[in-house]
């Protein structure tokens, strides 16, 4: 957990998961729990309780690019219903946002959504209090805190203001697409798709086109898998440009930012799934940080890697008494610490990927291992230089079997 947050304290991202039912077009992916319940402390009930009077956009925060701010897009389903989207952005310096949409029963002018999603341990919970020209949404908090899959610190505990009473007929989704309440699905109803699972500790390599474009993506999932990063390259360049994120894991849409030399320069919003065919897809929309550009993008999965995630803060307490470590390479000899000698035809190999600003991903591979079933193992860490400190981000391995006694490929099964 620790590492992924120190993940977001680098990367100034706006991560987003947007969230809800199928009622935007796609499955919900949460459990059968009830989406919805009356806030019945009081002991009011949702009968005979006219929900028309709530309708409206309401909204908090003057310019969100610059501070705090967020929309509420409220649309009367029935006389007791509300289908909602709700939408925050914590502002600079990360603009880390939240989005989720769903329906909420309303009593006495509040409601409870409850749902769980399952990305955290606990349903995901926001009460609802309409009063006069106001929204107070309040999300009950937990030790997790992603259970509504929202971006980094991002939690919704705020007043809206309504701004127009008339009804909403859409809102904007994350990658500024319209989306209309009236072609909601109730989230039974919507089997046309089957999002797939991505899980903690893997690696996914998809390839395909932006645009017109062959590319090559890779997306990995940390320990805590309320996030992504990863990077993809464009196959005529072969540059590899940053991708960070957030987690797609049972959602219907991820967002993946990307940054060239630390400046953000487009984004990914889009959906894997697996088609009739059974194969696994990515798909969705790119998007430049002036939002002036936007192209779809189509990619299929080729492979995935299954790692072992490490510790990384006993490393980066180590470096603390460090100030001379001037390259990626010295810091990963200084982690791996293996005496490598010629018996056994041992290999030591190190490669560096400079992203700018910075950021760098070091991969040591080392051959020929004195081990009777394991013939290789590779380690993966991600780091952050400012000046002569390294911050540890992530540190995964991997191994791969001697002929015979396993797999031959990158994984975490255990060798014979």
């Amino acid at each position: 957990m620790d590492s992924v947050k120190r993940l977001n304290v680098w990367l100034a991202v706006a991560a987003v998961v947007i969230v809800g039912m199928a009622a935007v077009g796609c499955g919900g992916g949460g459990k059968d729990a009830a989406q919805t319940s009356a806030w019945d402390e009081n002991g009011g009930s949702a009968e005979n309780i006219d929900a028309l009077q709530y309708g409206g956009v309401y909204k908090f925060g003057d310019d969100p690019a610059e501070a705090r701010g967020g929309a509420a897009y409220i649309y009367p389903k029935n006389e007791n219903t509300l289908l909602f989207n709700l939408n925050v952005n914590i502002g600079a310096p990360s603009y880390n946002m939240g989005f989720i949409s769903g329906q909420v029963a309303v009593s006495n002018g509040q409601g409870v959504y409850r749902k769980n999603f399952d990305w955290g341990t606990a349903d995901c919970v926001l009460r609802f209090e309409f009063k006069e020209n106001t929204l107070t949404v309040t999300q009950e908090q937990t030790e997790d805190g992603h259970e509504c899959g929202f971006g980094n610190r991002v939690s919704i505990n705020d007043v809206f203001r309504r701004t127009s009473s008339e009804i909403p007929q859409s809102y904007p989704s994350g990658d500024g697409q319209m989306i209309y309440f009236s072609e909601w699905k109730d989230e039974e109803e919507d089997t046309a798709m089957r999002f797939f699972r991505i899980q903690s500790g893997n690696t996914y390599t998809f390839e395909g086109n932006v645009g017109g474009s062959a590319v090559h993506l890779s997306i990995s999932v940390p320990r805590d898998d309320a996030y992504l990063y990863g990077n993809y390259y464009y196959t005529r360049y072969q540059t590899k440009i940053l991708l960070d994120g957030a987690n797609g894991a049972g959602a219907d849409e991820i967002l993946l930012a990307e940054y060239i030399d630390g400046r953000h320069n487009g984004k990914f919003i889009g959906t894997i799934f697996t088609d009739a065919a059974e194969q696994i897809r990515f798909e969705g929309t790119w998007t430049d940080a002036s939002n002036t550009r936007r192209t779809d993008f189509k990619l299929t999965h080729i492979s995935t890697e299954t790692f072992e995630i490490l510790a990384a803060q006993p490393f980066q307490e180590q470096l603390a008494g460090f100030t001379y470590i001037k390259t990626a390479e010295e810091l990963m000899y200084l982690y791996y610490n293996e005496e490598v000698s010629e018996e056994g035809n041992q290999k030591l190999s190190i490669e560096d990927v400079d992203f700018g600003a910075g950021f760098h991903e070091i991969t040591l591979i080392h051959e020929g291992l004195l081990d009777d079933s394991m013939y290789a193992q590779k380690i993966v860490m991600s780091a952050r230089q400012t000046g002569q400190t390294w911050e540890i981000v992530e540190i995964k391995r991997n191994w791969r079997c001697r002929a015979g006694r396993g797999h031959q490929d990158w994984g975490t099964a255990l060798c014979r």
